[in-house]
């Protein structure tokens, strides 16, 4: 795949390597996971996943609950953009689209493509900005956990060019719903340039990024999701102006743009 080719903006974050190849699950990212799971769904029976978005894949009369929240939901706690965030586009983009993506997500895969060529057409002359946080749903898709570090170790190793190659990979060649074997990660690391023994020792030090994706996926539920994907599209000065709720087309999300755009 091309590598990407709009203004970026880049978070690095200190390598860490060391010997194993075991891909290890955070105890606190679990957690996270339920906590999700109590915060959003409550749920007595499982159908087919319906909709434009995970919720609907854990039961078709799935009710949103309050348990475990300090606050009522709101895309105003979206937490700001910083040095900690995936960023591609202009930083100062008058449009800003936090995503928060599950990469197992089947309508997360659909969006991630709606999302690319949103880029195509805005992001190269700097009008939009794409944000990208991990909201890896536990109890349906026990492999995005260990998905979400493979591409934060990338990001830590080979930077952020990578890490979003790396990422495009990976919704490329997963069928989705823990189809992806994860055995494919190391080489997938090794076709942007990195050594299979950086990424196991990366792999076997993940407990370093618990609290990131701890936190990514707790600031979801606060900012409103309800499933994944879910974005929250921001004005130049960070201002929270409408939330995408699933994988909306290109058309939706291009109108939502647009509004924002010939407000400024």
């Amino acid at each position: 795949m091309s590598l990407k080719t709009y203004p970026r903006y880049f978070i690095m974050e200190n390598e860490r390597t060391s010997t194993g190849t075991t891909f290890l699950v955070p105890l606190a990212i679990v957690i996270a996971g339920a906590f999700v799971a109590g915060a959003i769904w409550y749920s007595s029976a499982t159908n087919a996943p319906t909709g434009n978005n995970q919720a609907n894949a854990v039961a078709n009369n799935a009710q949103p609950v309050t348990t475990g929240l300090t606050q009522q939901p709101s895309i105003t706690n979206v937490t700001p953009i910083t040095a900690e965030d995936h960023v591609i586009g202009n930083p100062n983009a008058p449009v800003k689209i936090v995503e928060y993506s599950d990469i197992e997500c089947p309508y997360c895969k659909v969006f991630h493509n709606t999302m690319n060529r949103i880029m195509d057409v805005y992001g190269k002359d700097g009008k939009v900005a794409w944000v990208y946080r991990h909201f890896p749903i536990q109890n349906l898709h026990s492999k995005a956990v260990a998905e979400a570090v493979a591409t934060e170790c990338v990001a830590t190793l080979a930077g952020e060019d990578a890490f979003w190659r790396y990422l495009d990979n990976i919704f490329e060649v997963t069928p989705s719903n823990n189809g992806l074997d994860l055995a494919l990660l190391p080489g997938m690391a090794e076709d942007v340039g990195i050594s299979r023994q950086q990424f196991d020792g990366c792999i076997s030090n993940a407990d370093i990024y618990q609290n990131k994706i701890s936190n990514s996926i707790q600031n979801a539920v606060l900012s409103g999701a309800r499933g994944t994907p879910y974005s929250v599209i921001l004005s130049s000065d960070g201002t929270p102006k409408s939330a995408i709720d699933g994988a909306e087309t290109f058309e939706m999300v291009q109108a939502k743009i647009e509004a924002i755009l010939n407000a400024e």
